[in-house]
């Protein structure tokens, strides 16, 4: 149950941002052709424009996620976080 919600969220989670990243590449390539009295044989310039404002978008997201992780994480070893007590060996004695 638990690994299906994880897997359907990751799927809804990937294409609400595909969807995102690629209005902000359309909104980039639309506002690089206004003014613009005739395009250039090569679209080349507005998919650079478009590519560029969608690297630099999804990048500021990932730079935003590991700063909120770096702050919402725990700091520490293994060990340490699962608090699993240490176990001390007991001496065998010799009498038995």
């Amino acid at each position: 149950m638990g690994s299906a919600a994880l897997n359907t969220s990751q799927q809804v989670g990937g294409s609400i941002g595909t969807a995102l990243l690629n209005t902000l590449a359309a909104g980039a390539a639309s506002a690089y052709l206004v003014g613009k009295v005739r395009p250039r044989p090569t679209s080349r310039p507005r998919r650079c424009t478009s590519y560029t404002t969608a690297f630099m978008w999804s990048s500021l997201i990932f730079v935003a996620g590991a700063v909120i992780a770096g702050l919402v994480l725990k700091r520490g070893n293994l060990k340490t976080l699962a608090g699993t007590p240490e176990v001390v060996a007991e001496p065998i004695s010799a009498s038995a």
